[in-house]
């Protein structure tokens, strides 16, 4: 989620707008927030990717590297 919200953080702006949604525009707009999205995507897509890795019956992530 935080991958397509990231990906469509310009569409999101635009929405924000549209619903005068002035507070979280300007939030959504600050460069700090921007950079700490694209930082959490980063991370939760490892941990997604790490946990698909871990998934099945006796299933390691060792096993998954050899």
């Amino acid at each position: 989620m935080l991958a397509r919200l990231y990906e469509l953080k310009e569409e999101a702006i635009l929405f924000l707008e549209f619903k005068e949604k002035h507070d979280l525009l300007t939030v959504f707009k600050d460069g700090t927030f921007q950079w700490r999205l694209a930082y959490l995507t980063d991370i939760f897509d490892s941990l997604n990717e790490l946990n698909m890795k871990l998934q099945g019956r006796n299933n390691t992530i060792i096993s998954n590297l050899l």
